[in-house]
């Protein structure tokens, strides 16, 4: 856990993952934090970093959806589409035309912090993430969803249900 300004210790941890590879931390720094490295013991050369937005305790975030929301997916359509759409179609193709830059003058005219939110599956974060990053989003956190394997069970939740525990 790293600062932009010098600190006399650094913090790291330890931690355990479950069967998906998701896990959950909480630390405390004497110092403001501005990014997080994460690296496998097992194989060091996985090493995953990412800079930090702390988000004040007042004022107003916005919270979006990302399928046909900040990205053309056609989610609602054929699946055959979607799957095009998300994995084989170039990012350009797919930009619903000034939301990112509409977001971004957002988050710097207001500072309010961006949070996007989805159903889809974890198994496509770097493709989600690469087309923000693509159009410049401003991302204060990404939520998707954790597939199970059981695609009976994601029918029988409403789809705001299963979004709603991301945003606690």
């Amino acid at each position: 856990i790293g600062s932009d300004k010098p600190v006399y210790k650094l913090l790291g941890s330890t931690l355990s993952i479950d069967n998906f590879g998701m896990f959950d931390i909480s630390v405390v720094t004497p110092y403001k934090p501005s990014y997080i490295a994460v690296s496998s013991i097992q194989y060091p050369s996985i090493l995953q970093t990412i800079s930090l937005e702390v988000i004040e305790p007042n004022g107003v975030s916005i919270i979006t959806d990302i399928d046909d929301t900040i990205r053309l997916t056609g989610v609602l359509g054929d699946k055959r589409e979607v799957f095009r759409n998300i994995f084989a179609k170039p990012y350009s193709s797919c930009e619903i035309n000034g939301v990112a830059s509409w977001f971004q003058e957002l988050h710097d005219a207001y500072k309010c912090p961006i949070h996007y939110v989805s159903n889809s599956p974890w198994q496509v974060f770097n493709v989600v993430n690469g087309f923000m990053s693509y159009f410049d989003f401003p991302i204060s956190s990404v939520h998707l969803r954790q597939y199970s394997g059981n695609l009976l069970a994601s029918f029988t939740q409403p789809s705001a249900e299963r979004k709603r525990p991301s945003l606690v």
